[in-house]
């Protein structure tokens, strides 16, 4: 299978689930393949706009947003975590809702179909349904993760701080998770894609008992210099290196970023990509950003992002309010979007949630980090900063205010050793070729798996 030319790719989540993916693709469509992807609004005009083809999803991320804005991400009460699940299980109730599942579920079947890959690739997450498109045309499958998904007692499990589970229960969490976390919520979906692909829906095409999915080659998207490759992973589960995108450095900035930039010393970013809530977590989120910047007298660049950072929702009824407000007009520059990798090495350090796209951004620019982490990855990532000393861990949002972030700021941009440890990090992480390494992974997984059903061979 050495002679592979068309991949695709099956895309869920939002700009930082998918441009990973589209680094890869980008990647490999250099090398001489033709790539197509499915990817879930909006992140599809992304990854047209790369030169990638693409057929979008019903399913728009902007519905679970649009969800998540009705509540407060950073109650992580137990009544707040019931008000969030509750929320989502409404969305997935809609008639809208099932109706888009059961479309795409068809349109990433026909897709295949029409396009006759040689090889898929598709989102841990989304395994179950999309492993057995190529399972129904016959062709090898290879699942990614940006996150360590495979059972292992060397790396703290993903969903909780570094060391919160002991070693020796950690194979069980990884395995738990899969189980509980993915397959099981998938399977009603990949069953109706068995239905409609002709496919068994008790066994694989060579007899063996179904599993969803079966044990396919699987690419952790990570840095092994930030996280070593596990020393008890099988073969064909490799630790590939960060997929990041190379665009950024064409990048024209506007004119007043680029003022602002070069009006005094580097800024602090400080930005919460898709961790979007209700107006009173925004106001909090961009009162809690600005006062840390003023505390610690640093300026810096809000990025609004989907949690909407901006100066005009602070309180100026009041004194303090006012005092921000004024500092914010002389101290802080606001942009809406702004490629990761043309704007962190023009700073002097990081504040964000925590998610993998932004960690890797940083990292490879060799800036400190503070991490306020919301959920998913993030405590986890935030932990392992700390720990690895290229940063700070603010715990979860909500826990300090902006006055303890401004200490936590001067602290971190005065350590030396937090700074010497970022630029070995991000000199190590920049030498790595992660996107390079996949696809010669995706090579050896073509060449020499052994998949459960039977491949057509050229």
């Amino acid at each position: 299978m050495d002679s592979y030319k068309r991949v695709l790719f099956y895309c869920w989540g939002t700009r930082g689930d998918v441009q990973p993916a589209l680094a890869l693709a980008l990647k490999l469509k250099k090398l001489g393949k033709e790539v197509k992807m499915f990817v879930t609004p909006p992140s599809d005009d992304m990854v047209r706009k790369a030169g990638i083809e693409c057929v979008a999803a019903t399913e728009s991320i902007v519905w679970m947003l649009d969800v998540l804005g009705t509540c407060d991400p950073a109650d992580t009460s137990i009544c707040g975590l019931i008000k969030q699940a509750r929320a989502m299980s409404k969305m997935h109730e809609t008639e809208q809702y099932k109706a888009a599942i059961q479309a795409d579920t068809k349109a990433g079947y026909d897709l295949a179909l029409a396009f006759k890959p040689d090889v898929i690739l598709h989102a841990g997450y989304e395994y179950g349904i999309w492993a057995s498109v190529g399972e129904a045309l016959g062709v090898p499958v290879v699942r990614y993760d940006l996150q360590p998904c495979y059972p292992t007692a060397k790396i703290g499990f993903f969903k909780k701080e570094n060391g919160k589970i002991p070693s020796c229960c950690l194979p069980l969490a990884y395995m738990m998770y899969n189980k509980n976390g993915i397959s099981k919520p998938q399977r009603p979906r990949a069953m109706e894609l068995r239905k409609l692909a002709g496919l068994s829906l008790e066994t694989h095409t060579d007899g063996s008992k179904l599993e969803l999915p079966p044990d396919l080659p699987q690419m952790c998207a990570m840095s092994p210099s930030f996280i070593a490759q596990p020393s008890d992973w099988p073969a064909f589960k490799e630790m590939t290196g960060y997929w990041q995108m190379q665009s950024g450095v064409s990048y024209s900035p506007p004119a007043e970023l680029t003022a602002f930039l070069n009006s005094g010393v580097p800024p602090v970013y400080i930005g919460f990509g898709s961790m979007k809530g209700d107006p009173d977590f925004c106001k909090q989120l961009s009162t809690m950003a600005i006062t840390a910047l003023a505390h610690s007298r640093q300026r810096g660049i809000l990025l609004g992002g989907w949690a909407g950072l901006t100066a005009q929702v602070l309180d100026t009824s009041t004194e303090a309010g006012k005092t921000l407000a004024k500092y914010a007009a002389e101290n802080i520059f606001e942009l809406q979007s702004c490629p990761h990798e043309w704007l962190f090495p023009r700073c002097a350090g990081v504040m964000h949630h925590g998610g993998a796209g932004t960690v890797a951004a940083g990292l490879t620019a060799g800036k400190p980090t503070i991490v306020c982490a919301i959920f998913s990855d993030q405590p986890w990532h935030g932990s392992l900063i700390a720990e690895k000393k290229l940063g700070l861990y603010a715990g979860m949002i909500g826990k300090m205010g902006g006055e303890q972030l401004g200490d936590l700021l001067t602290r971190m941009l005065a350590d030396p050793v937090i700074e010497k440890n970022c630029e070995a990090m991000g000199a190590a992480i920049r030498a790595e070729d992660g996107t390079g390494n996949a696809a010669k992974a995706i090579d050896r997984a073509l060449a020499e798996f052994k998949y459960p059903w039977p491949m057509k061979t050229n």
